[in-house]
């Protein structure tokens, strides 16, 4: 495809949200004019008819759980949302993938393990599910079946450190060390610039039997 030189990007009219074109671009009148009932997201592309109706509420808790990640304070409403959800759609996948995840940061794995295998059974087949269903079975002593889900939590995102990570401790638990050394060297692989995680390959090395 030949490079051409292009000084805007019209991403709005392809995507449901929106960047600016460019630097110099003012943002819209709605980042300035609260038009719906929500505190503190502002839908900026809502559907023809509906600007000041809030986002559907699987919309929100999504927007909300992205937010919070980085910003704690986004946890309060994301909570919020995702307690009426729980009460209005129980089924959703990705509200048993969230109601999962809370559980699990509570300390109530038995309950996180329960609604971590429904979203999975409705096909919530995320890379985070398979790893929070992971982490609840281990800090239940089923360290053995966490194992494969961690492999495929892996395999959809091959680019989460924490998932290798953790797959590198359940096999070293489960004392499946050759498995931990090649799980080693392909986090290293993907992440060589991690000097730790280096040495240890290291150790590893030098401790293994020689052939």
């Amino acid at each position: 495809m030949p490079k051409r030189d292009i000084q805007t990007i019209s991403h709005a009219s392809a995507t449901n949200h929106r960047i600016l074109a460019r630097p110099d671009e003012p943002f819209p009148d709605v980042a300035f004019h609260q038009t719906t009932s929500l505190p503190d997201l502002i839908h900026v592309n809502p559907a023809p008819g509906q600007a000041g109706v809030p986002p559907p509420l699987l919309t929100q808790l999504a927007a909300y759980g992205e937010l919070a990640q980085n910003k704690p304070e986004y946890t309060e409403a994301y909570l919020k949302v995702l307690g009426r959800l729980e009460q209005t759609e129980p089924n959703e996948p990705l509200v048993q993938a969230a109601l999962g995840r809370r559980d699990l940061k509570k300390g109530d794995f038995q309950s996180a393990a329960a609604h971590l295998r429904r979203a999975l059974e409705n096909d919530a087949t995320t890379a985070t599910t398979y790893s929070d269903l992971a982490d609840a079975l281990a800090h239940m002593g089923e360290t053995e079946q966490a194992i494969p889900l961690l492999e495929k939590a892996i395999g959809l995102n091959p680019f989460d450190p924490y998932s290798r990570k953790t797959l590198i401790v359940r096999l070293i638990a489960t004392k499946q060390y050759p498995r931990a050394t090649t799980a080693l060297e392909q986090y290293v692989e993907y992440f060589p610039q991690d000097g730790i995680m280096r040495q240890a390959l290291a150790r590893a090395k030098a401790n293994s039997p020689q052939p």
